[in-house]
């Protein structure tokens, strides 16, 4: 065992003497491949500093082409409606504009955007009155001016007289005079029955009590739900101010007053006008 020992060692100590040239090579390889590393850094390390400041300069050119074309996305913004858009694009670049307002250049697209930010308000406000505005359209545009900075008592009023619109239009649908057909109200079913109509059925079929009836199915239908939305929509702006909840609320408690007071008017009125002169005499 030990003679084959030794023979192995003289085998491995010639197969590594066989192979001191390839490492030689080898270092010399790894040697060059280094030396081109360190040359290819030096040679980038000289206008890395150079690229660096470009990267930055690109980048700031990049802003200022933002800055000086935020009145005219302002106005593309005003033309297509897109209010909510137009305000995170002013509140993005509002300071900077005004941090440097003293350049005349700055200056120049401060005054551009603040022409524009207040056509946006106008627009808003003219918005929010409209009475073909839905509830959550409302809300928007008057969150829109919030964020605008606008007076929240102001805001408030604005989308009540619209919401206030809005339902005057629905409580005139309500009264159109428009008969509804329901079931156990129309001639026609009372006959079906075969039997003689009551006094109670008989009154029924009156077009006073049809009209009665019609304007308070429209009521509940639609306007008292409209009324609820607005309420709710009220409550979504008062939530996002703060130190303004008495305020809001007293405004909202007169709106709602105020329009069921309305309701309730017109169906006196109706029944004032759809009342026989006779038939209130024997009563």
């Amino acid at each position: 065992k030990f003679t084959r020992a030794v023979d192995v060692i003289k085998q491995m100590k010639f197969c590594l003497e066989g192979l001191e040239p390839d490492i030689q090579q080898l270092e010399g390889s790894i040697g060059r491949v280094a030396e081109c590393e360190r040359l290819a850094e030096d040679g980038v390390s000289a206008r890395s500093s150079q690229l660096e400041v470009l990267l930055k300069r690109q980048r700031l050119c990049k802003k200022l082409q933002v800055l000086f074309a935020l009145p005219t996305t302002l106005s593309r913004c005003l033309n297509r409606c897109e209010y909510g858009k137009a305000v995170e694009a002013y509140c993005c670049c509002s300071d900077f504009l005004r941090q440097y307002k003293h350049m005349p250049s700055f200056k120049k697209v401060l005054e551009d955007v603040e022409h524009q930010m207040n056509q946006i308000g106008s627009a808003l406000e003219f918005r929010l009155r409209a009475p073909y505005l839905s509830v959550d359209e409302a809300v928007n545009s008057s969150l829109t001016l919030l964020d605008m900075g606008k007076d929240h008592t102001k805001v408030v009023r604005e989308y009540l007289a619209g919401r206030t619109a809005v339902l005057r239009q629905s409580l005139n649908h309500c009264f159109c005079g428009e008969p509804i057909t329901t079931p156990g109200l129309g001639r026609h079913d009372v006959a079906s029955n075969g039997a003689e109509p009551s006094r109670d059925e008989q009154e029924l079929q009156l077009p006073e009590s049809q009209s009665l009836h019609s304007a308070c199915w429209r009521a509940t239908d639609s306007y008292v739900p409209q009324l609820c939305d607005a309420v709710e929509g009220c409550q979504r702006l008062q939530a996002a101010a703060t130190g303004e909840g008495a305020v809001t609320e007293s405004l909202l408690q007169a709106f709602v007053s105020e329009r069921v007071e309305e309701l309730c008017r017109r169906i006196s009125e109706l029944l004032q006008d759809r009342r026989p002169p006779t038939r209130g005499a024997a009563a």
